[in-house]
């Protein structure tokens, strides 16, 4: 049963890492599409960064 459960939770892990991809990707692009800064919080602080559009086009391209 816990070896169930192990593998279980590796796949939804897998998919969670996915989503947030996924999820990271779009903010960027719609950040990129409305001129507006990415906010992110890194190290305890909130930065509120530009993003290039053709960067934002471009990583998802390589993904």
């Amino acid at each position: 049963m816990d070896e169930k459960r192990n593998v279980t939770n590796n796949t939804d892990r897998q998919d969670e890492e996915q989503a947030f991809r996924r999820a990271e990707q779009q903010a960027r692009e719609i950040a990129a599409r409305t001129g507006t800064p990415l906010v992110t919080y890194r190290e305890g602080k909130v930065e509120k960064r530009a993003v290039d559009a053709t960067a934002a086009t471009n990583s998802k391209q390589a993904h």
